[in-house]
């Protein structure tokens, strides 16, 4: 027997549905690499979630790993070095 996530039923017939894909997802795909990817991304996610379109763990995970992210980045500001590129500093995280 089919749950109700997996089948509609239309007159007395059960209809496949379709799983609808996050929105999320095709921002991850492109790869977050600035802060406004990361603001879009997180909105996305938020509205997946509402919408019945993402797991709450999925969403639990990403959402960790977006903190690392940030954490990083703010680690690589904070006590990076300067290097070859002006502007930019590299964080090395082991010697």
């Amino acid at each position: 027997m089919s749950t109700a996530s997996e089948t509609a039923i239309a007159g007395h017939e059960e209809v496949p549905v379709e799983p609808a894909v996050a929105n999320c997802l095709a921002i991850s795909e492109r790869g977050i690499r600035t802060a406004q990817d990361f603001a879009q991304f997180m909105s996305a996610m938020m509205g997946d979630v509402i919408a019945g379109r993402l797991a709450n763990g999925k969403a639990a995970a990403a959402t960790r790993s977006g903190v690392a992210l940030l954490k990083v980045i703010e680690m690589q500001y904070k006590y990076g070095s300067e290097n070859e590129h002006p502007g930019r500093k590299t964080l090395r995280l082991i010697d």
